[in-house]
């Protein structure tokens, strides 16, 4: 799945955006040398309208943390086909 979000030689806006998608793909403990990178994958059974707030300020708070060199500008939700909640980030050069 990684081979197709990697752009081994990407532009500069490329490489902000992969980054993004990376953080926004990846759960928390899952990288050996960086256990608090990504957004959580997991948050069940709670209500919509709180999973939402916490995955929103998860995602800004990956951003900020990890690719400092975009801002969020907001944070939408979805629900894709199965009935997952996904987020999706507008950022912007600072």
């Amino acid at each position: 799945m990684a081979g197709r979000w990697i752009n081994w030689q990407p532009s500069a806006v490329e490489e902000v955006m992969q980054c993004v998608r990376v953080l926004l793909s990846t759960s928390p403990g899952t990288v050996p040398l960086s256990r608090a990178l990504g957004t959580p994958q997991d948050l069940v059974d709670q209500p919509e309208s709180m999973v939402g707030a916490q995955l929103q300020a998860a995602v800004i708070r990956a951003v900020r943390t990890y690719e400092p060199r975009v801002k969020v500008k907001r944070v939408r939700l979805s629900l894709d086909s199965d009935g997952r909640l996904l987020a999706v980030a507008d950022v912007v050069a600072p």
